[in-house]
């Protein structure tokens, strides 16, 4: 009688394991392989800015500073002068590995003069569109910034760009981007040149050589150097 009884527990636990299995796969098919990988992944930046704030380091634009000023003069592909009158900085949807990752910050620029605008597309990859005129509100485009989440701040740090401020003025040296379908810096913010409120300027690249060439130059004497047209 015990024999039959054993038996009979092993037979149950048997059927009992093997309903579990079954349970255990519908549900492994029912949530899929993307959610069943997401339970391995590290956290994205948006999602660790839900529990907390969070501030990385990042990278600027894939064109490095520029050291010499004649040589961004003579490769800038336009050069403005203008006042930043906002910005805006919002998560990077444009492919799928950065969503949650990377932040852009666009800046909206009235212009003032134009010195310089080269229509042509980009001589590297002459299949691309023509750039955007450089009319007001022009947008200019840079990687990082701050957004809220979940009231917090998730923030991409990148060197120097908090000196480019909404309300101040700026002599600008620029490259067409088709990827952020907008203009972006020369050489990280070595393209961007502060105009005091008494007319000097202070350049943002870490350049010495630039920061000597422009030290007691004022802006009216930089625009004539530069030329262009009202």
């Amino acid at each position: 009688m015990r024999k039959k009884v054993v038996q009979a527990v092993t037979l149950f636990s048997v059927v009992v394991a093997v309903l579990s299995a079954g349970v255990l796969a519908t549900s492994q098919q029912q949530r899929g392989p993307a959610e069943l990988f997401d339970r391995g992944r590290p956290k994205t930046l948006k999602e660790r800015a839900e529990e907390r704030d969070v501030e990385v380091s990042g990278e600027g634009t894939c064109r490095p500073e520029y050291t010499s000023l004649d040589e961004m003069t003579k490769e800038a592909r336009a050069i403005i002068y203008g006042r930043i009158i906002d910005s805006k900085s919002f998560w990077d949807e444009s492919s799928p590995p950065e969503y949650g990752e990377a932040i852009t910050t666009e800046y909206a620029v009235a212009v003032y003069r134009v010195l310089r605008d080269v229509k042509r597309s980009d001589p590297d990859d002459p299949t691309q569109p023509a750039p955007a005129p450089l009319t007001t509100p022009l947008t200019i485009a840079r990687n990082g910034g701050v957004v809220e989440v979940n009231g917090h701040r998730a923030s991409v740090k990148v060197k120097a760009y908090d000196a480019l401020v909404p309300g101040r003025d700026y002599v600008f040296f620029l490259f067409w981007s088709p990827d952020y379908k907008a203009y972006t810096l020369a050489g990280e913010t070595s393209g961007a040149v502060l105009v005091n409120d008494d007319r000097s300027l202070k350049p943002l690249a870490s350049s010495k050589e630039i920061r000597e060439q422009l030290r007691g130059v004022d802006l009216d004497t930089f625009l004539s150097r530069l030329g262009g047209e009202r």
